[in-house]
């Protein structure tokens, strides 16, 4: 929290799974510390032990945050939430840091509560998500919770989405899906199996991790918005 309150913080979200008993008076004093140095801080409940769904809530808080400078803790809570914190600051455009612990000095208000005695600015680089087509598809596939899907069914959905242009042919829908899956197969979501009006398509694990990052990323064309 020292860090949070060199910098002025206007606001913080705490990341965090239902603290255990032993656990609850380091969640109540960093609320009370936070709150002191006169911080807003928003709790968001969070799989912390899963580093996609940090992935995922971060991207909702750089949503909430759209225009403010945002930094990521990646020194505090387990290591996925390291690991997420990373790959939401390529993502999502936030400021990376390392608050580096003073192990040797006494706790300053808890055991294990030890003081930080400097951080360390931590260089990402830019990640674009995947495009809206592509979401749509996860989205779908995911709707049918492990059921194999036919490639009509992919045309169907980017029609209503609005990713089809109107009063296109059935071949130029096709040849748009193709792309589409062939997308979302380099990202690694799915797997197909045989070819024709026999393929199928199913979410794999890839898949179920990406629906969590990026659930909260619209799945429309923008003049579907």
């Amino acid at each position: 929290m020292r860090p949070a309150i060199d910098m002025r913080a206007d606001r913080v979200y705490l990341l965090t799974d239902p603290p255990k008993t032993e656990l609850k008076p380091y969640h109540s004093l960093v609320l009370k510390q936070l709150k002191a140095a006169g911080i807003e801080v928003l709790v968001r409940l969070c799989e912390v032990w899963d580093p996609n769904a940090v992935v995922g809530e971060m991207g909702r808080i750089a949503e909430a945050e759209r225009g403010n400078h945002v930094y990521v803790n990646l020194g505090t809570g387990p290591k996925t939430c390291a690991i997420g914190g990373s790959l939401a600051a390529m993502l999502w455009g936030f400021d990376a840091y390392y608050p580096k612990v003073d192990y040797e000095a006494d706790p300053v208000a808890l055991p294990q509560d030890f003081p930080v005695k400097s951080q360390t600015e931590i260089l990402t680089f830019h990640l674009d998500p995947p495009s809206g087509d592509v979401l749509a598809v996860l989205e779908l596939l995911s709707e049918k919770g492990g059921r194999p899907t036919r490639k009509k069914e992919v045309v169907e959905r980017l029609r209503e989405r609005g990713f089809l242009k109107q009063g296109s042919s059935a071949q130029a829908d096709q040849n748009v899906a193709d792309r589409v899956l062939k997308r979302a197969l380099e990202w690694g979501f799915l797997d197909s199996e045989g070819e024709g009006r026999r393929r199928r398509l199913r979410l794999n694990g890839r898949g179920v991790a990406g629906r969590k990052m990026f659930s909260h990323l619209s799945a429309r064309a923008a003049n579907e918005e």
